[in-house]
């Protein structure tokens, strides 16, 4: 089912993209794990998360033609 395919993805690969961000977060500003997580995930996450649905809605609409 590619509706299925396209939300694991996103499940996977958003998670991903935020680890390494952090990481360099962290690493670029001093910052500990929760203060990273804090000012460069949290912020991000519902609009992503938001995006992320329609992305696979509209891929779903896509892939039927």
């Amino acid at each position: 089912n590619f509706s299925r395919y396209a939300m694991v993805t996103i499940l996977l690969g958003m998670p991903l993209i935020y680890f390494f961000g952090v990481v360099q977060m962290m690493f670029l500003t001093g910052m500990n794990w929760w203060q990273a997580v804090m000012m460069g995930v949290l912020p991000f996450v519902v609009g992503d998360v938001v995006k992320g649905v329609c992305a696979a809605l509209l891929a779903k609409k896509i892939n039927r033609y």
